[in-house]
């Protein structure tokens, strides 16, 4: 299999791990299977690091503390995530009910901009009546749990093979 690219999407801000825990499970999974894997909570680092943040805690700070440096740096994220996402085969999204901006803007753009599957994963215990209408609009499956978007994955490429 050529290698891919697979975009991490979901969640960072307003969860209690930033959104790491479920990225670093299914990083390595996919890493396994011979996958790219774009992972904001790790691949973002560098730009936070060019405004001097040593922490995301430091540069969320900055939202009241210094809005202008703050902006500058989340332009820089927005643009390289629209790059990465402008280079992924697909994207995995952890669609909670409590989403907000940013999974919204990826999602949207994979899908009618990119041309990308959207693979969505629900929060244990969400219901689709308690999901954004349109994020679900984005997204070309939805599944339960990671295992599954992982397997549909890997046999949309085995078919393509």
């Amino acid at each position: 299999m050529m290698s891919k690219q697979i975009y991490l999407a979901g969640a960072m801000e307003f969860t209690p791990d930033n959104g790491a825990g479920w990225r670093s499970s299914v990083t390595s999974v996919l890493k396994n299977m011979r996958y790219r894997v774009f992972n904001p909570c790790t691949d973002e680092g560098m730009i936070l690091e060019k405004y001097g943040y040593e922490t995301g805690k430091e540069f969320l700070a900055d939202k009241l503390a210094d809005y202008d440096k703050f902006e500058a740096c989340m332009q820089d994220i927005a643009k390289v995530d629209l790059i990465q996402l402008a280079a992924s085969n697909y994207v995995i999204a952890y669609i909670t009910e409590n989403l907000r901006g940013g999974t919204d803007g990826e999602v949207t753009c994979a899908k009618y901009i990119f041309n990308t599957p959207v693979i969505a994963v629900l929060e244990p215990g969400l219901e689709y009546k308690n999901c954004s209408g349109w994020v679900l609009a984005c997204c070309d499956k939805v599944f339960y749990n990671f295992q599954e978007a992982v397997d549909y994955i890997r046999a949309q490429d085995q078919e393509k093979e």
